[in-house]
C-alpha cells in the first residue's frame, strides 16, 4: 500500500501545481489501484493469474504516466522547447490510462464474482479516481496532438 500511495501523494502535489498534465488523473489511478490491491489481497484474488497480470497492467499505466507528468513537469519549468507537446501527451496518456485502467478496475471488481455490485460500486467510490473527469478535453487534446505530429 505504501508504493502506491507515495505514487498517489507525489501525482496529487504535481496536480497542485500544474494542474494541466494530467496529473490529477494520475493520482487518482493511483489511488484505485492502491485501494484494488488491498482488496484483492484481502479476498485472495491474488491466487488468480489473470488478475495479477491485470493489475500490474494496471500499474504500468500508473507509473508510466506518473514518470511522464514528473517529466512535463520539469519541462515545463525549465522552460524546454519541447514543453507545450509533452504537456498536451502527458493529458492525453493520463486520459487514455483511465479508460484502460478503469476497464481493468470494473473487470476485477464486477467480473470477479467476489463482490456484489454495491460492494464494488462502493469500492470503486472509496478512492479519488473520477472516470468521466479524466476524460474532459481528450478529443480537442486528440485532434491537436494530431497536427502537432
Amino acid at each position: 500500500g505504501g508504493l502506491y500511495q507515495a505514487v498517489t501523494d507525489a501525482a496529487a502535489a504535481l496536480h497542485q501545481n500544474r494542474g494541466d498534465i494530467g496529473a490529477g488523473t494520475i493520482a487518482g489511478l493511483a489511488a484505485l489501484l492502491n485501494l484494488l490491491f488491498k482488496e484483492v489481497h484481502e479476498t485472495k484474488l491474488t491466487r488468480q493469474q489473470h488478475v495479477m497480470f491485470r493489475l500490474a497492467t494496471f500499474a504500468t499505466l500508473v507509473e508510466t504516466g506518473a514518470a511522464l507528468c514528473r517529466k512535463t513537469a520539469q519541462a515545463l519549468d525549465d522552460g524546454a522547447a519541447d514543453a507545450e507537446y509533452l504537456q498536451l501527451c502527458s493529458r492525453v496518456n493520463a486520459a487514455l490510462s483511465a479508460q484502460e485502467a478503469y476497464t481493468i478496475a470494473t473487470e476485477i471488481l464486477y467480473g470477479s464474482g467476489q463482490w456484489t455490485a454495491d460492494e464494488a460500486a462502493a469500492i470503486l467510490g472509496a478512492s479519488s479516481f473520477d472516470h468521466a473527469a479524466s476524460q474532459t478535453g481528450l478529443l480537442p487534446d486528440m485532434d491537436l496532438l494530431r497536427t502537432r505530429i
